[in-house]
């Protein structure tokens, strides 16, 4: 078996495409297209204009097209999607999670410098990690409001869960990662240390407000997977508003127009982190949405536009699913076991039995919950 920090071929077919497009992780077929790994091949080697993108990184809060946060974040530490941890994207998707949903602001490099710090991913001393070489930390200290998050410790041969993208829609770019440079990152960048010496206005009041949520109002770290995870939405693609500003079922960022059942809510949250949630879970304090908007403050505000016009949200779907594709991953576990599903689903995740065992000794997912708006850019401009 191949270190879980380098290439190793690809093991990922077109069962697990299908799901990711009926799941709307991916755009349809006629605004993006798909190349799987062809046999053989060890590391990647895309064709022109196709990019990267991970399996494991989808079912962790990633979908297409990538939010803009994650490509200003991706940018502004010069990454490229497979030196992204799987760990790091789950922290990624609880801190947007934490700015949308209950700051009720765009996340920002500023922001994730106060709560993180990055470790460089080695194979062994001296010798970068090809895959997974940037590695998010929380800051320790009790100045450090982020609630503390214990990751899942190991998470194997999720370097061969690659495949290619490619926009094929004549107007806008329906994947928005960069373009694949082979190898690690040359060391670590001075930008991977970065914090500013002093918080804008705005991130000061960022971070008392936080302070607040969790001493006084009950927030937990576990409150920043349930809320995306129950709210069906995939924090790091692109989408057309904040999590604080959906609305009902119908609302265009959901994955999906039917609620999650309780205990499934449950099974993935603890599938993404060790957070020990039972199936009789209860917010320790729930996200903010349209109809329940977050307290007013001029410093936490988005801005609304020029001269404060009022801001215009795209409709709600027409229709509600009649499907519910999301839970037809319940065949992981029961893959995973070597048993057959006793839950049902929709027939699409029985015909996963070659995904990637990502978690070894973990919670595999009894099931698992990709938007095709392009709105809810978010903003990764550092401030000094």
């Amino acid at each position: 078996m191949a270190h879980s920090r380098s290439w190793d071929g690809c093991t990922v077919h077109e069962d697990h495409i299908e799901f990711l497009r009926q799941t709307r992780r991916l755009p349809r077929a006629d605004y993006m297209g798909v190349r799987l790994v062809p046999k053989g091949e060890i590391s990647p080697a895309p064709e022109e204009g196709e990019r990267v993108i991970f399996c494991s990184h989808c079912l962790r809060g990633l979908g297409l097209p990538a939010s803009g946060f994650l490509r200003a974040f991706l940018e502004f530490y010069n990454l490229q999607p497979h030196h992204l941890t799987p760990n790091t994207v789950v922290l990624l998707s609880a801190f947007v999670t934490l700015c949308e949903g209950f700051l009720g602001v765009l996340p920002t490099i500023e922001l994730w410098g106060k709560f993180f710090y990055t470790n460089l991913g080695t194979v062994i001393a001296g010798v970068t990690a090809q895959c997974g070489a940037f590695i998010a930390v929380r800051r320790p200290g009790a100045d450090n409001p982020f609630p503390p998050i214990t990751l899942i410790q190991s998470v194997k041969l999720w370097q061969q869960s690659y495949f290619y993208v490619k926009s094929i829609f004549a107007e806008g770019d329906w994947v928005k990662l960069p373009a694949y440079v082979a190898g690690p990152p040359t060391g670590k960048r001075p930008n991977w240390l970065y914090r500013a010496k002093t918080l804008s206005p705005s991130g000061a009041a960022a971070v008392a407000r936080l302070r607040v949520m969790v001493q006084s109002e009950g927030l937990t770290r576990s409150d920043l997977f349930s809320a995306f995870v129950a709210r069906r939405v995939l924090p790091l693609q692109g989408r057309s508003h904040m999590i604080s500003q959906m609305s009902g079922h119908r609302d265009p960022s959901r994955l999906c127009t039917k609620d999650m059942p309780h205990a499934e809510v449950a099974h993935m949250v603890n599938y993404l982190a060790n957070c020990k949630l039972m199936e009789e879970w209860q917010f320790g304090k729930e996200p903010y949405s349209h109809a329940n908007p977050p307290p007013m403050s001029a410093l936490l505000q988005p801005a609304a536009g020029a001269g404060g016009l009022e801001r215009r949200f795209l409709p709600d779907r027409a229709e509600s699913d009649v499907d519910d594709p999301n839970l037809g991953a319940a065949a992981l576990e029961d893959d995973a076991e070597g048993g057959a599903s006793a839950t049902g689903g929709s027939g699409i995740g029985a015909s996963l039995e070659g995904w990637p065992d990502d978690d070894t000794g973990e919670v595999v997912p009894r099931r698992q919950p990709g938007s095709d708006q392009q709105g809810a850019s978010s903003t990764g401009t550092p401030v000094a």
